[in-house]
């Protein structure tokens, strides 16, 4: 007891004024060197304890220093790392469309009951021709009207060789002759075996060859 409280006397009378680590220091002091040893260094070498005492106390300045830089070390680890961010797009460049999905077709069928095309100009040829036959000799003038129309629209049809035929009539019947035979040289080009031939060669005296 008497070599402890000499101890603590010597670090008394060598204490730095307004350090507050001379606790520290003396319990580092204590277990660093023996009890004799250390009161009998203190007691023939002042000068080495104070030497001594400032290693001590940078010692310690150095194990706090490391202590704060390992806790701040482990704690910036724990960080995310910043991720990167996407770069712009370049300008003019077109945006990536997003996918988009697209009903499948849908297959309609065709009503039966509408005509198609055909049907319909077969319908119109017929309507023209049930009027050509109506008025082929009670309206000449309208019967050569409507075959001339029906020729046009209709072309070499399934109705043709009466539809020219009949215009051939019609104007026999407007009493205009020459309009009739200049028609013959048609009908027989269109209709080389056509069922009128002989009929319309009887009324016009012209033939297939007759200029």
């Amino acid at each position: 007891m008497t070599a402890l409280r000499g101890v603590d006397d010597s670090l008394t009378s060598h204490d730095t004024p307004g350090c507050s680590c001379n606790t520290t220091i003396r319990a580092l002091a204590a277990l660093a060197i023996p009890t004799e040893p250390r009161q009998h260094l203190l007691a023939h070498s002042p000068g080495n304890w104070t030497l001594m005492k400032r290693a001590i106390h940078i010692l310690f300045w150095l194990s706090l220093v490391t202590a704060v830089l390992v806790f701040l070390l482990r704690r910036g680890g724990n960080h995310e790392a910043p991720t990167e961010k996407e770069p712009p797009p370049a300008a003019g460049a077109l945006p990536v469309p997003a996918f988009v999905r697209t009903p499948p077709p849908v297959f309609v069928m065709p009503d039966a009951s509408s005509p198609t095309p055909a049907e319909t100009e077969t319908a119109a040829e017929a309507a023209l021709m049930k009027q050509i036959r109506e008025n082929w000799r009670s309206n000449p003038a309208k019967t050569v009207e409507l075959a001339r129309e029906a020729r046009q629209r209709f072309g070499d049809s399934r109705d043709s060789d009466e539809r020219d035929s009949l215009l051939v009539q019609g104007y026999i019947n407007l009493h205009d002759m020459d309009a009739a035979r200049a028609e013959m040289p048609y009908y027989y080009k269109h209709h080389p075996h056509g069922r009128w031939g002989d009929y319309l060669f009887a009324l016009t005296n012209v033939g297939p060859g007759s200029p």
